[in-house]
């Protein structure tokens, strides 16, 4: 099912799908005992958060020596000014490692992890507790409201999980790709002293040099106020006194509070759809008034927040929703068209980033802002080919606009949108192919291990702006005509380097071997090229087969030898026999990666296309949205 790849896609081998499952199943366990742990000892909560963040500030940037590599254990770091009070909360961190270090199956947990991870329980722990004590102390309902306000979508939780997972070196956002980076090393020596500060003591603009020296500023030193001693109001109060970082502490403090109740009600009943019946047009069936009752109950007892979390306005909720069912409609029109049109796709991607590459850095104009519509810049000779494509786009626009209550959409934001239903196209169509042709099995599979999950920044950047004249010539090079230099340079005069060239190397034409050959020729750009091709290449059935009969040979099992046997005397459809899957260890079937150059395509692809769909951008975050119509309470009846 999954044993080749198509040009854009990655698929795991089933050594990689085991060790997946191992990892998510101990990782659980981890976060299952930490949890109970932290919630059975509270008042430790504060001390573990800095705990982990003073395991972590140890960080040299010039040497990239210290950091988060579980050195706080050692005696002789513990006991330092900038660690007093933190011996109790790395106590616990040390019972719950024996605990763990008890179930593990593939050896024992590092501190480095467990220490981060100790720290991302106890802001979980402060999220959820916060939730349940809204409601009363009902920890059903406090659960419920945790999973829809707690850790999705709001600034302050978004900015706290961003800081806090850079700080283990990985740019990253949401808790997910969090989880995914376990596996840190412990040092066997303590980090050199002096480089963390008594944040107790310290002024701000120590804090600032501390957080500057490590790469972060004043926002990610606000929204870390939690982390830096064990009052939050009074650590805020020092850092507001800092002009600098003034503004980023009272944003959060303001994002902290909610609407008042009878702003709430006002908005829930502007809800109300008044788009009713003659007979039903002068009144509001009691039940709908007792609806608004219900949620106006609900909502106060989300009303306040703790020091951790937010809670989004109730208009800004209604805005979310709009605006994301609006671009699920144009995702579902998108994706019929791209469909039944899939030899325009090259052409799509093209267009897509011949849009963004009039893009001009010093001056920041250009850029994706749809000037590619305009019959001047199509016809110009880099865009040749790309006309068919454009009226795809156009004909998608007019279905949009047909249902659209915000306003049309932008030329500019369709297009990229266009790219990135283009892109997944082509994942999804080759999951199908490595399935038989069975949709079912291969959208399975494509939410498995397609690229789904990636594309959450992407997708929040709707509300671009289109331009009313057609961008500068001679910004954009023929692609096809181009040599490896000029492309080069082109990336480099928008802000990217040959690594993002290789993996846009489907968009720079019709046919990607051919380009994939050309980048190659470039000693800069092999490198890339060559990473990416061999992390799409699995292995082939018969070596599969290979395999997997050695392994059971040599283990000498009856019963999965017969079942394993039966599986390869039916006729092949493409699946793989079931058996694989009660497998503990199997022999990495694949080597995808070549030293020293750790990474994965679809991500690349996907955070360099929403790099690049963003340049010189301002993006409107209100855009299709409307205003709800409101009800005249004057024809209110019980």
């Amino acid at each position: 099912m999954i044993s080749s790849s198509g040009s854009l896609v990655e698929m795991a081998s089933a050594a990689d799908l085991i060790q997946r499952k191992q990892r998510s199943e101990f990782l659980s366990n981890v976060k299952g005992t930490l949890y109970t742990a932290i919630k059975g000892n509270p008042e430790l909560i504060p001390s573990i958060l800095t705990l982990a963040l003073n395991d972590i500030m140890t960080y040299d940037k010039p040497t990239k020596s210290g950091g988060p590599n579980g050195s706080i254990r050692f005696s002789s770091e513990i006991s330092r000014p900038e660690n007093k009070g933190l011996s109790a909360a790395l106590n616990l961190v040390e019972e719950v490692k024996k605990e763990i270090d008890s179930f593990s199956k593939g050896g024992p947990i590092s501190f480095a992890d467990l220490i981060q991870y100790a720290a991302q329980s106890a802001t979980k722990n402060t999220f959820l507790a916060s939730a349940i004590r809204k409601c009363g102390g009902n920890e059903e309902k406090g659960n419920l409201v945790y999973t829809a306000y707690g850790s999705s979508g709001q600034d302050v939780t978004t900015d706290l999980e961003i800081s806090l997972q850079r700080s283990g070196w990985h740019a990253v956002n949401k808790w997910g790709l969090f989880d995914r980076e376990l596996g840190r090393k412990d040092t066997q020596e303590p980090d050199l002293e002096g480089r963390v500060p008594q944040w107790e003591k310290a002024s701000v603009q120590v804090m600032k040099d501390k957080f500057s020296a490590v790469g972060f500023g004043p926002r990610q030193l606000a929204v870390m106020s939690a982390f830096l001693g064990p009052d939050q109001t009074e650590t805020e109060a020092l850092l507001a006194s800092d002009p600098d970082v003034f503004p980023w502490v009272q944003k959060y403090q303001r994002s902290r509070e909610t609407v008042s109740q009878t702003d709430y009600e006002a908005t829930i009943c502007c809800r109300h759809n008044t788009e009713t019946s003659a007979t039903d047009e002068d009144r509001i069936r009691r039940r709908d008034v007792l609806r608004c009752v219900g949620a106006t109950i609900g909502m106060e007892m989300i009303s306040s927040s703790g020091s951790l979390v937010e809670m989004a306005s109730a208009a800004d909720l209604i805005q979310r929703r709009q605006r994301s069912e609006f671009l699920s409609n144009v995702k579902g029109t998108l994706y019929t068209a791209i469909k039944a049109n899939p030899e325009l796709i090259p052409s799509i991607l093209t267009l897509a980033l011949n849009d963004i590459m009039t893009y001009d850095k010093p001056t920041k104009s250009g850029g994706p802002n749809g000037s590619i519509r305009f019959s001047s810049e199509i016809s110009r000779p880099e865009n040749k080919g790309l006309s068919a494509a454009l009226s795809l786009v156009e004909e998608a626009k007019k279905e949009i606009d047909s249902f659209s209550k915000g306003g049309p959409i932008s030329y500019a934001d369709l297009i990229q949108y266009a790219a990135q239903s283009a892109t997944k196209n082509t994942f999804l169509a080759s999951a199908i192919r490595k399935c038989g042709g069975n949709e079912e099995k291969g959208n399975l599979l494509y939410t498995a291990y397609g690229s789904n999950g990636q594309w959450g920044l992407f997708e929040r950047q709707l509300g671009r702006m289109d331009t009313q004249e057609p961008d500068l010539e001679g910004k954009v090079p023929q692609w096809e005509k181009a040599s490896v230099q000029e492309m080069k340079d082109k990336f480099s005069a928008v802000g990217f380097g040959p690594r993002q060239l290789a993996v846009m190397s489907a968009f720079l034409g019709p046919d990607q071997a051919a380009t994939e050959t050309l980048l190659a020729s470039d000693p800069d750009v092999f490198p890339w090229v060559q990473k990416y091709q061999r992390s799409r290449e699995t292995v082939s059935q018969t070596d599969y087969e290979v395999r997997t009969i050695h392994y059971f040979l040599k283990e000498k099992s009856v019963l999965l030898k017969q079942e394993l046997a039966k599986a390869l005397a039916e006729p092949s459809t493409g699946a793989r026999p079931k058996c694989v899957y009660q497998i503990k260890v199997v022999p990495r079937m694949v080597c995808a990666s070549g030293p020293g150059l750790k990474t994965n395509p679809h991500v690349d692809l996907i955070t360099t296309l929403t790099k690049l769909s963003c340049l010189g951008q301002q993006i409107n975050y209100e855009a299709y949205s409307y205003p709800v119509q409101k009800v005249d309470f004057s024809k209110l009846k019980l």
